[in-house]
């Protein structure tokens, strides 16, 4: 047994049992490190994870105002290997590039809308989806009754309507 207030080594130190320490600056650790009230790390000080520390494969941190996890290798992957969901939490989700320039998905409590090209093609509302665009269809389903009108076509069911725009004349066919 070792007793001391304080000790300096040289070479290299190992422990076969647990080691309990407070006030540690630097720690390398070649097994298993268990935090038993968990890991505390200050705003702006960084968990890198993979390739080395100064350019790690993952990042993750918080600069005070945002919090960050940030990937630099190959594919970023959020899995769930059971049967349970998976859940991206908070008031706003935003999809964008890496540069933060190209939006693809922005979804809150009272819209989402999906992005092609920088512009909203799908949004939806309290009462539907508003598509903005060509919307193709391989199949129909639901109502009854489907309306679709552009320029001085309208269909309806039922009936077809012609509307000759500016000549005052209307054509129907029932049916």
């Amino acid at each position: 047994n070792l007793s001391s207030v304080d000790g300096n080594f040289s070479g290299n130190v190992t422990i076969g049992g647990t080691l309990t320490y407070e006030d540690v600056t630097n720690i390398d650790s070649v097994g298993l490190v268990t935090a038993r009230d968990g890991i505390f790390i200050p705003d702006s000080k960084e968990a890198k994870f993979g390739n080395t520390a100064a350019s790690p494969d993952l990042k993750i941190y918080s600069d005070g105002t945002h919090q960050n996890i940030v990937g630099s290798a190959g594919n970023f992957t959020i899995k769930n290997t059971t049967m349970n969901a998976t859940y991206l939490s908070g008031a706003y989700l935003n999809l964008t590039n890496a540069a933060n320039t190209q939006t693809f998905l922005t979804a809150n409590a009272n819209s989402t809308r999906l992005f092609h090209g920088g512009t909203p093609k799908l949004t939806t509302t309290n009462t539907g989806a508003v598509v903005t665009g060509i919307l193709t269809a391989t199949h129909f389903s639901g109502s009854s009754e489907v309306g679709i009108q552009s320029g001085g076509v309208q269909i309806g069911a039922g009936i077809t309507q012609l509307n000759f725009i500016g000549l005052g004349n209307t054509f129907a066919v029932n049916g």
